[in-house]
This record gives structure tokens, sequence and C-alpha cells, in this order.
């Protein structure tokens, strides 16, 4: 291996803060560096009646921030509309926020050979859209040896680089785009392992089975500007090369890599999904061959959508759930429409329907819920009815719950049952408190644990206080509490709304833990940090989450005690404890 290229010691400039001055690292912002990238921008980025009015060193938009105090480049514009700002940062500076306001929007490119972060506030959609368009990455010799570095790094002591090169399409794959691809051949003795490097926006397909089926992430992994295929054989590889010099996670959409396949890709799904439907068609002569093209696009994290409604309806295969599951993400009429197509198909086995449902949940389509009382009434397999059950009560889909309530009368007491319980109770059908009380009984007598039927009995029967926008609680106080003892109280907060956004409706992140409050004789006593942990998930409606607190330190005296807890502004209801002394 060669080694990296030398870097000449960086400057220190004076950086002018909300707070004041400060002394921070100019970074790879040398003026050469700066001229390089104003004239990328100018040249490569602007459209024409653009000009670059001003640059000066920068600490970044409100709302971000950079590690370790580095300075980044700030470029005045203007335009036909006016005037807007360019920030540009190597990969230090991150979002301050979970989402970025709407009026920023950022890119991740190579301008002047150097990695860039470009983020604006330019309201021109034209030119917003021109700088998505940009290659992510273009295979300069400066990146070309930052590859070759990655690979003997992530390999270690004793593999060396053999062979290397532009131009070659991985391996088994087909593409129209060969000349964004960098090849990195390493050998460790007789064993050989090739690595292709491609642009996060690069699409291609496989035709056939990859050696990497079954492992983690196809043997494809992901870093801030690209892609690394890898068509190894052992599994244990993917332990070895997942690392931050390659890529410690994967672009598949199914497995975690939707959102940010998205933000390279969202500006142009029709031009993505048509060059990926393409493909298929001058390459894919049978289901087999579909099947391996779908499900490489699924692993590359290619929104694709006209190739897995295709896959869906053509393929019979353990793979199918791949497209269901890419299909549900991406919405839209003609996914639900085929999702749901499917889910009435009495051939489709239980397994296909469960993942099926799982990529319906959320949606808000009119065929989903007769969809899923129909399935209801066919599937035999219990995880599968557990699902159906759960989608059924978060829509609340009133028409399929007596069908839900025979279902739960046949599964009885399962690990499954419960969660049907629960389903049944929630959309409050006739006879339910009766069912359930039986089950929950006979639970009782045979010494099995019934919680999920005794929470679903709660839902039922107790009473659950005055409920806010989104939540309402349930307190249960505990059992036979004595001063000096452990007196745990348990809080259950049911999901009664989520965020309808479009044609879905959000799961919403409820964050009790840090929106709660427990009195105890009408004092505010949980430190909410340490309480109660911070508790943060993503939740749907009919979701319910419990909360455990310990009351014996807050209690300092036998007697009558009461309780109340808060969240989300829903207030549970007001619960008198007796407390008894120990003798």
């Amino acid at each position: 291996m060669s080694p990296g290229p030398c870097y000449p010691a960086r400057p220190l400039v004076t950086l002018q803060t909300p707070t004041g001055p400060v002394l921070v690292d100019d970074g790879w912002l040398d003026l050469q560096t700066r001229e390089s990238i104003r004239r990328s921008i100018e040249s490569e980025v602007l459209p024409s009646g653009f000009t670059v009015l001003s640059g000066q060193t920068s600490s970044g938009p409100p709302g971000w921030f950079a590690n370790a105090n580095m300075a980044g480049y700030e470029l005045r514009v203007r335009g036909p509309s006016g005037e807007f700002t360019l920030w540009l940062f190597r990969h230090y500076i991150s979002q301050g926020a979970m989402d970025p306001p709407s009026t920023i929007s950022y890119w991740e490119r190579l301008l002047g050979g150097e990695e860039t972060r470009i983020i604006t506030d330019c309201p021109d959609i034209s030119v917003r859209e021109h700088l998505r368009l940009l290659p992510a990455v273009t295979m300069s010799p400066r990146m070309q040896e930052r590859f070759r570095e990655a690979v003997g790094t992530a390999l270690g002591a004793g593999w060396e680089v053999i062979a290397s090169g532009i131009g070659e399409c991985p391996e088994g794959w087909r593409s129209t785009d060969g000349g964004s691809v960098y090849r990195v051949e390493a050998g460790h003795g007789s064993e050989k392992l090739t690595f292709w490097f491609v642009p996060r926006d690069w699409i291609g397909i496989r035709t056939v089975q990859s050696r990497a089926m079954g492992s983690y992430s196809d043997g494809i992994y992901e870093n801030d500007l690209f892609e690394v295929i890898v068509d190894h054989t052992d599994y244990e590889w993917d332990q070895k090369i997942r690392n931050p010099h390659l890529g410690n996670s994967t672009p598949s959409l199914v497995n975690g890599g939707f959102r940010s396949q998205m933000l390279v890709c969202g500006s142009r799904l029709r031009e993505v999904d048509s060059a990926a439907a393409e493909l298929v068609r001058r390459h894919c002569h049978g289901p087999d061959e579909l099947c391996e093209a779908a499900r490489s696009l699924v692993a590359l994290g290619v929104p694709a959508r006209t190739v897995f409604l295709r896959a869906v309806r053509e393929v019979w295969s353990m793979e199918q759930h791949l497209f269901s599951g890419a299909l549900g993400l991406l919405g839209g009429d003609d996914s639900i429409t085929a999702l749901c197509d499917l889910l009435e198909d009495s051939t489709q086995d239980d397994e296909n329907r469960k993942y099926i449902v799982y990529a319906l949940r959320g949606h808000l389509h009119p065929r989903i819920g007769p969809a899923l009382q129909k399935s209801l009434r066919e599937v035999e397999t219990e995880e599968p009815l557990a699902a159906i059950a759960a989608v059924i009560a978060g829509r609340g889909y009133a028409p399929a719950g007596q069908d839900l309530l025979e279902v739960m009368k046949r599964v009885g007491f399962s690990y499954y049952g419960g969660t049907i319980a629960r389903a049944v109770a929630l959309l409050h059908v006739p006879g339910a408190e009766l069912e359930i009380g039986k089950i929950a009984e006979g639970c009782r007598q045979a010494g099995r644990p019934s919680a999920d039927f005794e929470t679903a009995l709660r839902l039922l029967s107790s009473d659950w206080g005055e409920p806010g926008p989104s939540v309402r609680l349930l307190l249960v106080p505990p059992e036979s509490p004595r001063h000096g003892l452990p007196m745990e109280v348990v809080v259950h907060a049911e999901i009664l709304s989520a965020k309808a956004a479009g044609e879905r409706l959000d799961s919403s992140c409820f964050w009790l833990g840090h929106g709660s409050e427990l009195f105890v004789d009408g004092k505010k006593v949980a430190d909410r940090s340490h309480d109660f942990g911070g508790i943060s998930q993503w939740l749907r409606v009919g979701d319910i989450q419990e909360l455990h607190y310990d009351l014996s330190r807050h209690i300092s005296e036998a007697g009558r005690h009461t309780l109340e807890f808060t969240a989300l502004g829903s207030h549970s209801k007001v619960c008198a404890i007796d407390v008894r002394a120990v003798r």
C-alpha cells in the first residue's frame, strides 16, 4: 500500500460567532481549495444568471453544528429572484435537530476534489433541483487513492492492493453507467477479494445470485459519498468490512436505508424508476432473473417502484417480502392496490401475508380494511394473525370486530393470543369483556402469565382518566403497599392518535419519560430524567407503553396517600392508596 497524501499544517482563524470570537481550525479551506471550490460552484452548480458575490469563513447555518471547532466556507450568491447563501463544509458538520428546517436543503457532493456538504437556504426550486442532480462522486485521482487506502485499512495486515481501475461494472451486475465505477482488487497469498466503488445514485441490477446472499448487507455497504459492492463468500466478512472507511451500514431500502436513499434519489424518482425498469427489460428473461434483479435493487437502495410491482405479481419466492416491504415504504395508490390484491389472494401463504400486512401498516387507503378482514378469515398461523389484528385495531376498523373476537376465542392463551385480545378490546367488540375475562381467569387458575389479557380487560373496564390529544393514561397502584418496602406503580399509556401525512398515518415519537409527571399527595415528586429514563419509542395508534416507578422513597409515613400521573396533556384518574406500616 502506498502511504496516504501528506497535508500541510492547517491555519487557525478567528471566527465571529453569536457568543463572540472563537479561534478555530480553518480545516481544508486553504486559499487554493477555496478558489477551486468557488470555480466548481460557478461552473458546475449555479445555472446561468447567477453570480457569486463574496466568500468567507463560516460556522454554518442556524441549527447546525461543527465538531472540533472547524470552520467551513460561506458563499453569498445573487440570482434573478434575489440573494441566498451556500454553506460548504466537510462531513464534520451535522444537523442540530432531528430534521432540518424546511427552508434548508443539503446534499453530499465532491467539489474541487473535496468531499463537501452543500447547504443552502435558496428559495429557488430550480437551483435546489439542480444541486440534487449533481453527480454524488467523481472518480478523481484523489478519491481513487482514498478508495485504495480504505480497502487496505479494512483488510489489515497481509493484504495488499494488486490491481485497480475505472470503468468495470461489478461482476454479475448490469448497468448503463460503467464509467463511474472504481474497482480495487486485493490479495493475500492465493486469496483474492474485489471491491467495486460506485456513487450513491448508481443504478445497476444483478441477474445471477450473489455469493454474499444471506449476509447482513448482501455484500453492499454505504458511506456518505459512495457504496461499495463486495462479492464475498464468508458471512464473517460482513463484520470485517463494515467499518468507517468502507461503510458501517447498508443502503437496503428495507433494512434501514430508505430515508438516506430518498435524500439521494427523491427528487428524480421517475428517472430512477424508468432507468431500473429499462435494465430489467433488457437483461431479465424469466422469473428467476427478475427476482434477482429486484432483490439487488432493494439491496442497492434504488427506489424502483415499477420493478417491485412486477416482482410481487410475477415472482413466487422467499424474497417476495423484500418487494412488499419496499412498496410499502414507497407508498402510492398503485403500490397499495397491488399489496391489497396480494393480501386478498387465498393462494398466498401465511408468512407472505404477514409481511404484506407489515408493509400496509400506517397507510390510509380504503382497500386496506376489507383486505385485512378477508385475510383474517383465511390465515391460520398465529403470528400473522396477531400482525393483522394489530393493524386492524390501529386503524379502528370496526367491521372486522366480530371476526377478531372469533379468532381470539380460537387461539385462546398463547404467545400471540394477548396481542389479539388487546386488539379486540381496543375495538370494544360486543362480548369482548366476557370472553377475555374467561381466558384471563383460566390463566390465573393454571398459574400462567396473563399480563396481556389483564391489560385488555383494563382497556375495556378501567377508568383511564382524562385523555389528552394523543394519549390516555391508566395508573395502576401498588397492591398491599407497605411503608419502607418497594411500592411499584405501573402506568399504561395508550396511543390515541398520530400525525396524518398525505396517504400515510405516521408513527409518532412519544417521549413519555420526558413529557410526564408523577404526583404524590398533589406534589410533583418524579425526577423525569432519572426516574423514567427518558423513554422514547416510535409508537402507532393502539400501541400501549408501560412505565414502572417505585414510590417508596417518596412516601415517608403510613396512611392514606393519593397518586396521579400526567403526560402530553393527559391526566390519569387520581388514585388513593392505604400504606400500612411494616410490623
